[in-house]
């Protein structure tokens, strides 16, 4: 177990970057506080497998969070400020709740499934106007749910919640229907798309691929569901 410690770092290497970095594996990780920690490469601050990470803050920190074995992850009681690239999940299902984002900015979730619950996104921006990312990816082929989340004075350039994974021309059967449930959203807009979730994906089977060429017409899977969310003051 790791916990009540305090980590920061303003040194960097020759790459520009901070020298912590963490593997960490069948343990906790409670009350801890990260600050000024900038990982740009591949490896995050923390790589995890079978890991629970509790009432710990993260603050002005660069790709923080990221899986290395297929076991379970659980993300509570957290608060995460002014950070990108936080929680990043190939190969688990996640369980994040309680926790809190604010001021993040760019890509800040890249989920494999699991669900995100009683969460809290504040003031979600996009800083990289010229590569503008989404804020919130979901793996298309895993069902996700976030559920019971606040997402207020959100303004990005692109989706800020999208899927993944579903690009194969040759079929996207394999889709698992993910949901958006019970959430409210308020004072939040998007400048480069048309909504704040990407609903849907082109349905290309071969036989409707073929279609598409000679009727220039595509339909349409659902990918991702809302259901009795709450609509504030929002822009599209």
């Amino acid at each position: 177990m790791i916990s009540n410690n305090r980590f920061e770092d303003n040194r960097i290497n020759k790459i520009n970057q901070s020298k912590i970095c963490l593997k960490i594996e069948n343990s906790k990780v409670i009350n801890c506080d990260f600050k000024n920690i900038n990982r740009k490469d591949e490896s995050p601050i923390m790589e995890i497998g079978n890991t629970e990470i509790e009432n710990c803050k993260f603050e002005n920190c660069q790709n923080i969070l990221s899986d290395s074995i297929e076991e379970k992850i659980i993300i509570n009681n957290c608060i995460f400020k002014n950070c990108t690239n936080v929680i990043t999940m190939y190969w688990n299902e996640c369980l994040l709740s309680n926790s809190k984002f604010i001021s993040c900015y760019d890509k800040i979730i890249y989920y494999n499934g699991g669900i995100i619950e009683f969460c809290e996104f504040i003031e979600i921006k996009t800083k990289n106007i010229e590569f503008s990312e989404d804020s919130i990816l979901l793996n298309g082929k895993k069902q996700n749910i976030i559920r019971n989340c606040i997402f207020d004075k959100i303004k990005v350039e692109s989706y800020l919640i999208n899927h993944y994974g579903l690009e194969d021309i040759w079929g996207t059967k394999d889709i698992s229907l993910s949901y958006v449930k019970n959430c409210t959203f308020k004072n939040s807009e998007t400048k480069g798309k048309n909504n704040l979730i990407n609903k849907f994906c082109p349905y290309l089977s071969f036989s409707s691929f073929l279609s598409i060429l000679k009727n220039g017409q595509e339909t349409e899977a659902e990918v991702i569901k809302i259901e009795n969310c709450k609509h504030g003051k929002l822009k599209n």
